[in-house]
């Protein structure tokens, strides 16, 4: 299992629109994706539970992935896709 602590830097934060891109992303994962934030834990692949995460602009929070198959490579990749996504791309909002 890898982890990574991303930081949200869009100004609406995690809504529909970015969660919906952010389930986009994890859905094809041979995997489990949990997100991690005050104190909660929710599937990375469920928009209603990253929805209700109530994460806004500046927030940070972790993302665990862990490939049934053990392969680091694969979470390795899925973080990056995901850094990328919330902290460069900031969603493409």
């Amino acid at each position: 299992m890898k982890s990574i602590k991303l930081k949200i830097k869009n100004e609406q934060g995690l809504h529909a629109r970015p969660s919906t891109k952010f389930v986009n992303f994890t859905e094809n994962f041979n995997g489990d994706i949990s997100v991690i934030a005050n104190g909660e834990r929710v599937d990375g692949k469920n928009i209603m539970g990253l929805m209700l995460l109530s994460l806004g602009l500046g927030d940070e929070f972790v993302v665990e992935a862990n490939s049934i198959t053990g392969n680091e490579k694969d979470e390795i990749d899925i973080l990056s896709k995901l850094k990328n996504l919330v902290e460069v791309l900031k969603f493409n909002e």
